[in-house]
């Protein structure tokens, strides 16, 4: 049981004291999945770019949009940048393949993906002109109080290393942003122009929403002339300009999936899935458990957001009397908000054989 999450402290962590904010106009950063889970090969469960914008649709046009993220394209990952605003948003990709370019995208899977929403009245600027690009923004940004943050940065860097995502298996990685035998890593040494996006979340707790346990700072980008880039995991900073909007709100999104009711229509068992979460999640499979009885099986190949769905079984032999579990996700191969609701108490009555298993 992964239950690492922290919705309990984001209340206290992300007070505006003192920054002298109205709360009419906050800035906000919504989460889809996280982090830790995507890393931990959680690709099934899935947001796309138009979803994501409906949650915008209530913020003037001119807020600043400020977002990282991954696809979960089959060996080409990449890493995903948002910006804009709400009134014209964009996301670009980084692709792993030659000649691993930043494009622009539409209509993709994201199975994780962190986006601010920023008031563009409420920034804090300031330059910098050396240092590891990590270090001096930290440390700033630790001083100015700001718990969350969103970064927009543009400058020269040199000694830029970074990487994109290839692959990710299903039972995920255990390496640090550092990189992963599955991800390709490059090194650009001369002083160049590159365009930012950064997220900046003090506490271990929220780095594993959006980056990675003991990485406050995470940051995706690309060189200006070549458009070349992905996530920056270190660079030095020759001339630097910073826009940190701190964050007042936050929202995380996870699926739940559940087992509403099981029960007998004209010979078929009848079992109701519910994905209460706001995600889309892929191969879903629901199990039907008997003592001392082989186990009845079937996948559906997706669960829409906030939905509800039927899955028939039709027996294949007798039942007798007793108590089976039907359960949803049986291999805790989709990581959700909640684990303890994925098990539903059947009591079987005497039930003749009447044809096939079948979804």
């Amino acid at each position: 049981m992964r239950k690492v999450f922290f919705l309990s402290v984001l209340v206290i962590i992300l007070t505006a004291k003192g920054l002298g904010f109205s709360a009419e106009q906050k800035s906000k950063l919504f989460v889809y999945n996280s982090s830790y889970d995507f890393t931990r090969g959680d690709l099934w469960e899935y947001i796309k770019d138009q979803q994501i914008l409906l949650d915008f649709e209530h913020y003037p046009k001119n807020y600043v949009l400020i977002g990282l993220g991954n696809t979960n394209q089959s060996h080409a990952i990449g890493e995903m940048m948002a910006t804009g605003n709400v009134g014209l948003p964009r996301f670009l990709w980084m692709n792993p393949a030659y000649p691993n370019k930043a494009v622009e995208i539409w209509d993709r899977e994201f199975p994780f993906a962190a986006i601010a929403v920023c008031n563009p009245k409420k920034v804090i600027r300031w330059n910098e002109t050396d240092g590891e690009i990590h270090e001096v923004l930290g440390d700033r940004i630790e001083a100015e109080g700001v718990k969350v943050g969103a970064l927009k940065m543009r400058g020269t860097l040199f000694d830029v290393q970074y990487r994109i995502s290839a692959h990710i298996p299903k039972e995920g990685i255990s390496t640090p942003p550092g990189g992963g035998v599955r991800d390709k890593t490059f090194r650009m040494e001369g002083p160049s122009e590159w365009i930012l996006n950064g997220l900046y979340l003090y506490s271990q707790e929220l780095q594993l929403m959006a980056s990675a346990q003991g990485y406050p700072v995470r940051i995706h980008g690309y060189e200006e002339s070549s458009k070349k880039g992905g996530y920056i995991t270190s660079a030095k900073v020759e001339k630097l300009s910073v826009r940190l909007y701190p964050i007042e709100d936050l929202s995380l999104f996870q699926n739940d999936l559940s087992i509403e009711d099981v029960k007998w229509n004209k010979s078929r068992l009848e079992i109701l899935v519910v994905n209460e979460g706001r995600l889309n999640v892929k191969n879903v499979t629901v199990e039907v458990q008997f003592p001392e009885r082989e186990k009845w099986a079937v996948t559906i190949d997706r669960a829409l957001p906030m939905s509800k769905r039927f899955i028939e079984l039709t027996p294949s032999t007798d039942l007798p009397d007793g108590v089976a579990w039907v359960v949803v996700d049986p291999n805790d191969e989709i990581k959700e908000r909640r684990e303890d609701n994925n098990r539903f108490k059947w009591p079987i009555r005497p039930v003749e054989s009447t044809g096939k298993t079948r979804p």
